[in-house]
């Protein structure tokens, strides 16, 4: 009986690779014409609620400093 030679394979093609970059390029387009929210409503109008009372309660600390300190 012949020999049978071994079955040649195609060779292994690398993947696809992007230049730095390019994919993030993609991804800023994407997001910039898309219009859904990225961030949850709820959890970023509690935040900015956290927020403006910190603020408010600072503010109002720093005006009863601010009086003890003129009398």
């Amino acid at each position: 009986m012949p020999r049978r030679k071994p079955a040649v394979s195609a060779p292994v093609r690398k993947p696809h690779r992007f230049r730095p970059g390019q994919a993030a390029l993609r991804e800023i387009r994407k997001y910039q014409s898309s219009t859904e929210l990225l961030i949850r409503k709820m959890p970023f109008a509690r935040q900015g609620e956290e927020n403006r009372r910190t603020e408010r309660l600072g503010r109002l600390d720093t005006s009863k400093k601010t009086v003890g300190y003129v009398r």
